[in-house]
């Protein structure tokens, strides 16, 4: 009934505004990404999963879907960087952890 159709309404609005906003994002912040070295990758992605408590790829599987989060995966692989990385404050990224807690206590 009208239900299914606004579903499907819905379904397609969704899709177009989330293709809109990744133009916006590409076209926005393309230029700073390609001028990132590997290891400033590395760490926005660690970024990313700090404030988000998710992966970049997880960010990107729920919001655009299984096949671009590969995609971009794939692409950060040429680089040599993964968007499923984790962050882990406990362990390897201790120091990154210290230095982001003395930011945000306006330390340094």
């Amino acid at each position: 009934g009208s239900y299914a159709h606004f579903s499907i309404l819905q379904a397609k609005a969704k899709q177009k505004h989330l293709e809109a906003m990744e133009k916006y994002l590409y076209k926005t912040y393309k230029p700073q990404m390609s001028k990132l070295t590997r290891s400033q990758g590395q760490l926005l992605i660690k970024l990313v999963d700090r404030e988000t408590n998710n992966s970049a790829y997880g960010i990107i599987d729920g919001f655009m879907g299984s096949f671009k989060a590969w995609t971009y995966n794939i692409f950060a692989g040429l680089f040599g960087n993964s968007l499923k990385v984790r962050y882990d404050p406990y362990g390897k990224d201790r120091l990154t952890e210290r230095v982001c807690v003395l930011v945000e206590q306006g330390a340094i």
